[in-house]
Order: structure tokens, then sequence, then C-alpha cells
């Protein structure tokens, strides 16, 4: 059995909407609303980062943010991946023509980006009513930014909190 000890080499991101009753103006702060107080680091495969270091990120990231609202919501729902999504590749069933004269392509394109944009509006406002009374922020982070990203992508930073994950692999 082989054992992964290094990341893997297609990076990933994802950004995460994380809701607070009221935005944090300090580290600390942030630091004690994400962590339980015995908590001194979060490990991801053999990397620990520190979870003062984790706040600081957080902290850093919202601070010159104003909450998000349904528009910014469903725009950063656009840009990534959530289960549901409408599968482009059940709306396009004829071949693109590099020369733009297939109509067909077009049409079923064009059924696609509806279907799309009807889901992300739906998922938007889902997310609007069941953080009602929060305060929404919008972060990303990457594997491709090391050890401390990965942690930061996948380490469930945010499980003590409201939060909503949208992939962007």
């Amino acid at each position: 059995m082989k054992t992964r000890k290094k990341f893997v080499s297609n990076s990933s991101s994802s950004s995460f909407i994380i809701a607070f009753d009221k935005k944090p103006e300090t580290e600390e702060e942030v630091k004690k609303l994400l962590f339980v107080d015995d908590e001194m680091s979060i490990e991801y495969f053999d990397y620990k980062a520190d979870v003062g270091d984790i706040a600081k990120q957080v902290f850093h990231d919202i601070k010159d943010q104003l909450p998000a609202n349904i528009f910014e919501v469903e725009e950063e729902i656009s840009h990534g991946w959530i289960d549901g999504h409408p599968e482009y590749q059940d709306y396009i069933t004829e071949k693109w023509d590099s020369n733009g004269k297939n109509e067909k392509y077009r049409e079923q394109e064009k059924q696609w980006d509806k279907a799309s944009k009807k889901f992300n509006r739906k998922k938007a406002k889902e997310l609007i009513k069941e953080f009602e009374g929060k305060e929404l922020f919008v972060v990303e982070y990457a594997d491709r930014d090391g050890n401390f990203g990965c942690v930061m992508e996948h380490g469930d930073i945010f499980e003590n909190i409201p939060h909503f994950r949208i992939s962007k692999h």
C-alpha cells in the first residue's frame, strides 16, 4: 500500500462564505470564534498551522471588506462549483464550431447558461436565508500557496462557524 506524503501537483482553490454575528474587530476575536480554547494548531497531512497564524490570515482577508450582499454571494457561486449545479455536458450535445456557425450549439449553450444563472440565484437566496442576521464575508484559499494554503483550504478551519464552501478546482 502506498501512502501519499506530499501534495498533488494540480492545485485547487476554494472560496468560503463565512458568517459572523458581527464583523470581528481583532485577530484575537477571530481566533476565539474559529477555534476552541485548547486548540493550538490545525493539521493537514503532516503540516501543522498555528491557530494564531490562521486567525491572523482570516482577519487580514476580511478586515477591509464590507459584508457581502446577495449579488456578491451569487457572483461568488458563479465562479466555482457546488453540488447540484447544472452539468454543462447535460445541455450541450452539439459540437462546437470554431466558425461560430453551429446555431444549435449556441442555443444549447444559452440554455445551460440560463439554467446555471437560475441555480446560482436560487442558491444565493438559500444562503442569505440560512445565514439571516449574520454578516457574510468571502475569502479564498488555495493549496498552491504551500502547506499553509493547504491548511487554509482543506483544514476545516471554519467548522465552528456558519460557512459555505465553493470549490474552484
